[in-house]
């Protein structure tokens, strides 16, 4: 079972990662939003968010955590 682990990489960090041989670290290059509330806000400004949508993101958050 492999574990994530995210980490917001400087200069330092990234020469880091690839001077270590173990454990193997993959990058994550997927887009994906972080702040899911601040998200939500945004979709409320924009006059996006909708009963519905709220519901949609709330069911994929329980059940598609990856």
């Amino acid at each position: 079972m492999s574990k994530v682990i995210h980490i917001k990489c400087d200069d330092d960090m990234i020469d880091f990662l690839n001077e270590v041989d173990e454990p193997e670290f993959e990058e994550d290059l997927r887009e994906k939003i972080e702040d899911v509330d601040k998200f939500k806000r945004e979709l409320e400004r924009a006059g996006f968010m909708t009963r519905n949508l709220d519901e949609f993101i709330e069911n994929y958050l329980r059940f598609d955590n990856n």
